[in-house]
């Protein structure tokens, strides 16, 4: 059981770490377009606001860069979790001591649904790309339309895809392609159905 969330927390680590250095490359380049131009300093008129495209594909990848770290702190801690769940049973002297606490932690993770807090993790990192790849598309728009349409095409199918296997593995549980959102909109499913 742990050895899965650690996998999950490790893996979600090594991506965030690239994902998070290709987003910030991005915002290095594109907060100048936020600035005034330094060159209308010295005039006596201020500089035009950026573009309303420039305000949102900003505050989108910021806002990916961010949930990147928070989801970089949740893996973290899911590993903290996971090795405090995997230590502390040993540090117990009598076997019925072991056993006890061992049942009472793994209880624990039960109860207070440890998947759901690596799921989550996750669908940050989920959330976070789609917010990048959407200020992507905005931002080629302002540079050039053919570029622009060709990457909103291929942001486009892959989030059909991505849709497409949610919703797929919702309606069949047996659907082995599903995302962190399937997990969810399945449990919402089930709540609502026995209410």
């Amino acid at each position: 059981m742990t050895d899965g969330w650690n996998e999950d927390a490790k893996g979600v680590l090594i991506f965030i770490g690239i994902f998070s250095a290709i987003v910030s490359s991005f915002i290095i380049e594109s907060y100048k377009m936020l600035s005034p131009n330094s060159q209308d300093q010295g005039s006596l008129q201020p500089s035009p606001p950026p573009a309303a495209a420039v305000i949102t594909f900003n505050i989108m990848w910021l806002i990916s860069l961010v949930l990147n770290i928070i989801a970089a702190l949740f893996a973290t801690l899911a590993l903290q979790w996971t090795r405090r769940y995997a230590l502390l049973p040993q540090v117990w002297r009598s076997p019925r001591d072991h056993m006890n606490n061992r049942s009472s932690l793994f209880l624990g993770t039960l109860t207070f649904d440890m998947d759901h807090a690596i799921v989550t993790t996750i669908m940050l990192v989920h959330l976070s790309v789609f917010l990048f790849l959407a200020g992507l598309v905005i931002f080629f728009f302002m540079i050039n339309k053919i570029v622009a349409t060709v990457v909103s095409i291929i942001v486009g199918l892959f989030g059909a895809v991505y849709f497409t296997l949610t919703i797929l593995a919702c309606i069949d549980r047996s659907f082995p392609y599903h995302t962190p959102l399937s997990d969810v909109w399945w449990s919402q499913r089930e709540r609502l159905g026995h209410t």
